[in-house]
């Protein structure tokens, strides 16, 4: 008797495992829940993007470049007021 002997003596002694269809479906319902909540979140979060790509970028430079005229005109206000 070699050690492999013990082994399937082993596994010819475990009972054979066969799905729950109840549990399946509970499983594959919690699943397809999970998905549509992330797709619900993926959806809000490329909304945010959207906005932050059209709105706030464009504001933030219409800010700065206000700030570089502004500090432009005064720059050559100054070079011709001397």
């Amino acid at each position: 008797m070699t050690w492999r002997d013990g082994d399937e003596a082993m596994l010819n002694g475990l009972a054979e495992l066969r799905p729950d269809p109840s549990r399946a479906a509970r499983v594959r319902a919690l699943c397809c829940g999970e998905l549509e909540r992330r797709s619900r979140r993926s959806h809000r979060a490329s909304t945010i993007a959207a906005f932050g790509h059209h709105v706030a970028a464009p504001l933030v430079m219409a800010a700065l470049s206000a700030v570089y005229a502004t500090a432009l005109v005064e720059t050559v206000a100054g070079v011709f007021k001397r």
